[in-house]
This record gives structure tokens, sequence and C-alpha cells, in this order.
């Protein structure tokens, strides 16, 4: 952040290892957001399934003094408009004016969102899902929606960085390419972002009741992910622009694959040669001074 007070979504995306109690709060919370100002601690306990004692824990663990406290600062939020601290659909897809003004606030922000990644890859959060990715022998990577072009980038990008690595769609309707492998030696990188696809709720769920390892991928405006795994990478995309931005994400993206280059060292070295023959037998590339199939130089041989 630039100093500001976190918002309520920010402190809900920056939690991990929630207990049961906290999952079924925060996702109370995350899909009533807009009442949140308006409730008691005591609707809000019946409203997520547990007891006030929880909901004043989980208050205080998200950082504020106490219930009262939090709905203040919502409210305070909501009259200086400081913030998205609510999912305004029709401020998220209002036409774009083109002022001057608006788009050095669109620029603030998405470098906002990328500073908060590399942020985020310095922590002990970033560091776990790596762990997740790398001991799994199989990956399958899905995405939809507005996401799916994203998930195919990273699933094509991390194929030439290590095998084992498969992009997928579901298409036989049974999703058997994911849940057929052993979920002990596999994990499951879903990205999605607001609106949520329906199937990406139903593949983490399954990949819960299977026992498959998942790293979740998403914006700030949802935290249905961390009902299902710890590993959620979560990025801002408000850049006050036209349905949000996928900078942030992209940026994100773009760290894993460099850390999980990095954690294969000379394997993903071998594994760019590999792949670069089998280019080059299928005449896959027209340009090879720009295409992967050109291997980089080491490391000692650029300092000669």
């Amino acid at each position: 952040m630039t100093g500001s007070t976190p918002t309520l979504r920010e402190r809900l995306a920056g939690l991990s290892n929630l207990s049961g109690a906290e999952s079924a709060l925060a996702s109370w919370i995350e899909r009533n957001l807009h009442a949140l100002p308006f409730e008691s601690a005591a609707n809000v306990a019946e409203g997520a399934g547990v007891s006030e004692m929880s909901v004043s824990r989980f208050v205080r663990k998200l950082g504020y003094d106490g219930f009262r406290a939090l709905k203040a600062e919502l409210k305070a939020q909501t009259v200086r408009a400081e913030r998205p601290e609510f999912d305004d659909r029709l401020r998220r897809f209002a036409l774009p004016s083109g002022d001057p003004a608006e788009l050095n606030e669109a620029l603030r922000l998405e470098i906002e969102a990328i500073l908060d990644v590399y942020r985020l890859a310095k922590g002990p959060a970033w560091q776990d899902a790596l762990d997740v990715i790398e001991r799994a022998e199989r990956v399958s990577v899905a995405g939809f929606e507005g996401s799916k072009g994203l998930a195919l980038d990273f699933a094509t990008r991390l194929k030439w960085t290590r095998p084992g690595v498969r992009f997928v769609e579901g298409t036989s309707g049974t999703w058997s390419e994911v849940f057929d492998e052993d979920p002990t030696r596999s994990c499951l990188v879903l990205l999605d972002t607001a609106l949520y696809a329906r199937t990406s709720l139903k593949l983490a769920e399954m990949a819960q009741r299977e026992g498959m390892p998942m790293v979740i991928v998403t914006d700030r405006f949802g935290n249905w992910a961390r009902k299902f795994t710890p590993h959620v990478l979560s990025v801002s995309t408000w850049t006050n622009t036209w349905w949000d931005s996928s900078a942030g994400l992209s940026a994100l993206l773009g760290l894993l694959l460099n850390g999980l280059t990095m954690r294969a060292g000379p394997a993903a070295r071998a594994r760019l040669k590999r792949l670069s023959a089998l280019g080059q037998a299928f005449e896959t590339f027209a340009d090879d001074s720009a295409s992967p199939t050109r291997p980089a130089p080491d490391n000692d041989e650029e300092s000669k």
C-alpha cells in the first residue's frame, strides 16, 4: 500500500490458515459487505453459523479494535469514497470519460497493484504456493471466461520450465484429466476473477474433496477461495477503468513463473533445450532470433 489504511477486502486477502469458523466468517462478510455497516455482531454470527465470540476474535485478527470500529471505518470509507470497498458493478462497468486525470489515477492504481505483487512475492505465502507447485509431478492449470487467456499463457510458459504441466478445459464433461491423477502427486492452479465462474467453485470443491493441493490466483473482490485452500494469491484489479485491469494478475503470474524457474535451476535450461529441439523439428517458430528456441547464454558467459 502507499501508506493509506488497508480496506477490509485487503485485510481479508492477507489472511491465511483460517480455521473453519474464520473461513465461514470471511465468506459471509464477503457476500454481505454492502450490508455490513448496518449489521450487529450477533447478526453476523447467526448468518455465518458461528458464535459471537468468534466474530469478536476474527475482527481483532483483521486488525480492528472491535466490531464497532470495523463498522465505523466502513461507513467512513463509504462516505469519503476513498477506495472501492464495495464491488459496485455500476462503477466497475461505467463508460470511461477519457479525462487525463482519470487516466493518471488509473496508472497510479495499476502501479500500486504491481508493487503489491512484488511485496507479496517476498512473503511466506508466496513461498508456500511455490512449494505446492514445485512438489507436484502433474500441474493442471484452469481459468474461465475473462481469466482463461491468462491461465493458458501461464500454463504454456510453465511448460518451458518443467514437464507435467497442462491447461485443462474439462471438454470431456468429467474433468477426468485432473482427477484421474494421484492427488498426492498433483496440484491444481486455478485462476478466476469477478464475475466468478460457477465451474471454478465446482472444481475447487472437488479438488478439496479429493485431497488435491490447490493454488488459487484471484482478485480482491472475493474471498471465496480461502474456503478451499490456504494457498491464495490475490491482487487488486481495481483501476477505475472498464471492467478492472489484468496488469496485476499478469505481473503475479510472471513472478510465479520466474520463481518456479529459479527453483528448477539447470533442469529448466535442459527443458528449454528439449522443447527448442521439438519446435525446430516441427518448424513451429518463424523467427528463431525472437523465439524461445534460441537458448539464452549462461550467466557466466554473459559476464565474460
